[in-house]
């Protein structure tokens, strides 16, 4: 719904450092990158793509891609007006219940989509299991990249209980857990 898109985007924003932002915005209408979109590409990422990250230190996890147009804040703005609204018309949790395939669904714990929604496509299914990584957000991959390399060990206290993984999966004081 709507409240689950503003829920996320106003975490989002709340990363962002607003004077930067704030300098960004004035020189790009007083038109700084007019002829140079990857470079704008760049200027908007050093500010913007801190909201995917619970820590500001990983930003720099993320790959630069604004050598790709496709990747270009105009292309993409683009992109995500024609897709969120066509995501929030989708509800494929009724087909979720004949799925038979094993499903791994990885969350950040601090990530801008709010977990009501992730959980939505969990509790109450086969067949699927939610990793929470602590400490991090929509990457989690980037702050603790070796639990991707030893899945936890689902334990039988059944769907929806938290559950520790047999052995610490994260690089981190904390370890990913199963809900």
């Amino acid at each position: 719904s709507g409240d689950f898109i503003e829920r996320m985007m106003d975490k989002r924003l709340s990363r962002v450092d607003e004077d930067a932002l704030a300098e960004l915005r004035q020189k790009r209408e007083a038109g700084t990158w007019t002829d140079d979109p990857e470079g704008y590409c760049r200027a908007e990422a050093a500010v913007a793509n801190v909201m995917t990250f619970a820590d500001p230190a990983n930003v720099s996890a993320y790959p630069d891609v604004c050598h790709l147009s496709n990747e270009w804040p105009e292309n993409l703005g683009v992109l995500f007006e024609a897709l969120l609204p066509s995501i929030e018309a989708i509800d494929l949790r009724p087909d979720l219940v004949d799925l038979d395939v094993p499903r791994l669904v990885i969350y950040g714990e601090e990530d801008a989509i709010p977990i009501d929604g992730v959980r939505a496509w969990v509790d109450g299914y086969n067949n699927v299991c939610l990793v929470v990584i602590p400490d991090a957000a929509h990457w989690p991959f980037a702050k603790v990249p070796i639990s991707f390399l030893k899945p936890p060990q689902r334990s039988s206290t059944g769907t929806g209980r938290m559950m520790r993984p047999a052995k610490p999966v994260a690089t981190d004081k904390r370890s990913a857990f199963l809900v």
